[in-house]
């Protein structure tokens, strides 16, 4: 625990360490892994027992934001991930969830000092306009959705290449299914978008425009149904930006020592039950097979 000002209510506090990405997305990876441990995409090479955290909130603050957290965890991610069901018909609870994480996004980017190397400052000014916004929305516990938009994208592993097979990178399935990520999308049109990644679930808020079109098949209002029955229609430039973000986890991955690679094999043959019924197999035979049908055509 560390003393500061809450960025949330604003008071000067004791402040407890929270997760950026909800700690039950973190859970789920390890209880579905092989191995049981995660890693980190700034130092891959050391295995985590958790992801990200920081001294941003206080307790009040942060129990204000669990509600929603917990929400999205027993009403969503759960049964999605666990195929009990393909379509939910949302509160407005969700929407405030979307909202808790990109505000967490943008404060962990301040934390990492990643915007004055990252963004201009006139692409600052409006990421700041909108956190402000962001605070507002939370703290008053609003039920009645945010002005910007926000947007659900549920996925799965990709079977029979209909994007058109050389375009996906090796390994897509792998990082659709199993990675966590998060980045502030930005365009050369000025598009600002907060990107959070859990696993099969895409949560989008788009800053500019406020109101984005583009992805209004899976946006989240006060309250709807929302499902995945299929691959929803995408723009293709933010396919694009998923590849790139596979690709990136990629050379990741090529980055592990030999030593590390050899420890991930001795863990997984230790835990070969878990093998053939875990998530990353599923992933990985679904590469597997799809670099097959590459092959062929």
């Amino acid at each position: 625990m560390r003393t500061g000002i809450c960025k949330l209510c604003g008071k000067h506090s004791d402040l407890i360490e929270g997760h950026i990405i909800p700690k039950f997305v973190g859970s789920y990876l390890k209880e579905t892994s092989i191995t049981g441990r995660l890693r980190n995409s700034a130092n891959p090479n050391i295995p985590y027992q958790d992801i990200d955290k920081a001294f941003f909130f206080c307790k009040k603050c942060e129990d204000i934001m669990s509600i929603d957290e917990n929400y999205f965890s027993q009403d969503i991610f759960y049964p999605y991930h666990q195929g009990i069901s393909r379509e939910f018909n949302y509160k407005f609870r969700l929407g405030r969830f979307l909202i808790i994480q990109a505000y967490r996004k943008i404060l962990f980017n301040n934390y990492l000092r990643e915007f004055n190397n990252q963004f201009p400052p006139n692409i600052i000014k409006r990421i700041n306009k909108a956190k402000v916004l962001f605070r507002d929305f939370i703290l008053n516990e609003a039920k009645s959705q945010n002005e910007y938009s926000n947007h659900l994208l549920m996925i799965d592993f990709i079977e029979d290449g209909g994007y058109g097979l050389s375009e996906y990178p090796e390994n897509i399935n792998l990082y659709l299914g199993r990675a966590l990520d998060s980045s502030i999308i930005t365009s050369e049109k000025g598009k600002i978008i907060v990107y959070t990644k859990m696993c099969k679930i895409i949560c989008l808020t788009s800053i500019t425009p406020k109101i984005n079109k583009s992805f209004n098949d899976i946006r989240v209002y006060a309250d709807g149904n929302i499902s995945y029955y299929g691959e929803p229609t995408l723009p293709i430039e933010f396919m694009h930006f998923m590849f790139d973000r596979c690709r990136l986890s990629n050379k990741i991955h090529d980055s592990l020592s030999v030593h590390q690679k050899d420890a991930i094999s001795k863990i997984a043959l230790a835990n070969k039950d878990k093998i053939e019924n875990s998530e990353c197999t599923k992933a990985i035979l679904a590469d597997e097979l799809l670099e097959k049908k590459k092959n062929v055509y």
